[in-house]
């Protein structure tokens, strides 16, 4: 039996509950003008330190978020972020020290510790291991002790997973010897 081909236009036409043919439209995007960025230029500069990319770029917002940032993971830790940072991080480094630390831990309606616990507790189900630990030696900081990071973890086993609060252990117990916790 030999098939025939049919064109689609010959067809009857079907009942009601029929989807008509399919076209395929292109259309061409428009595009979205980029962000400029307040480092725009530096590429082709000497490489600049982090702190002198973000100079100038200080608001009051930014320099409260440093200035909590520095006492809650350490003054070193923090400015050995800023002096890594170049072309392509400091962008985020301002960020963070403005939004993460300045904007949003600064605010009354938390204390420090009950902020460090909330993020030991995202960055576990999150399963981020690097920001856990540097927020673990930042809880202690501020006041968290081994049991309640005990007690953290084991909430985040039935929430997060066991894998994740096992992760959240270990990155621990790392942190908790290194500073005779443990």
């Amino acid at each position: 039996m030999k098939k025939k081909s049919v064109a689609l236009s010959t067809l009857p036409k079907a009942a009601s509950t029929t989807a008509s043919p399919v076209r395929k439209t292109v259309t061409k995007a428009t595009p979205i003008k980029a962000r400029t960025s307040p480092f725009k230029g530096t590429a082709k500069a000497a490489p600049a330190s982090g702190a002198q990319l973000l100079k100038g770029k200080k608001n009051a917002t930014y320099l409260a978020g440093l200035k909590v940032r520095s006492e809650v993971l350490g003054k070193a830790y923090v400015e050995q972020r800023i002096a890594e940072a170049d072309v392509f991080t400091a962008d985020l480094q301002h960020f963070v020290n403005e939004h993460a630390w300045g904007a949003v831990w600064t605010r009354p309606g938390l204390s420090r510790k009950i902020r460090s616990l909330l993020v030991l507790a995202m960055t576990t189900a999150m399963n981020r291991p690097h920001e856990l630990e540097i927020h673990v030696r930042g809880a202690l900081n501020n006041g968290v002790t081994m049991d309640e990071m005990k007690e953290l973890f084991l909430q985040a086993a039935v929430y997060a997973g066991a894998p994740a609060a096992l992760d959240g252990f270990r990155v621990a117990k790392k942190v908790l010897k290194e500073q005779g916790k443990l």
